[in-house]
């Protein structure tokens, strides 16, 4: 099978559907996202597999219109992985999670609405 780039993709896209703006993708793209879960919703883990495919794609050709030429989605996911692992994350009450905004200044405590509370600034 071919491994596809981003730009062998977005080029794709553009002659099979027109040329369409970042937005318009990642709105067909959060349609996907909606057969994702209801896949994962109805125990069809094969079709799931396929949407999370279907999702990539989508975020390729977006991230390609965004992007300049030498910077890949896989330059950038390596690059907001280092910063996911840094970060403090809290579970909500829906299950998922979200990251902690650390104080600026020290990183050791939760900012409040951007304003450090660390003893520093006491």
């Amino acid at each position: 099978m071919k491994n596809w780039t981003d730009k062998e993709i977005y080029d794709w896209s553009n002659r099979t559907f027109g040329s369409n703006r970042a937005i318009d993708i990642a709105i067909r793209a959060n349609k996907e996202m909606g057969e994702l879960l209801s896949a994962l919703q109805n125990g069809q883990m094969e079709e799931a597999r396929m949407e999370c495919a279907d999702l990539i794609i989508f975020l390729a050709q977006i991230h390609h219109r965004l992007s300049p030429a030498e910077i890949t989605l896989e330059d950038d996911k390596r690059t907001k992985m280092e910063i996911n692992v840094k970060r403090s994350w809290e579970l909500l009450p829906d299950g998922s999670y979200q990251h902690v905004d650390l104080c600026p200044i020290c990183d050791g405590g939760p900012a409040n609405e951007g304003v450090c509370l660390c003893p520093s600034d006491f």
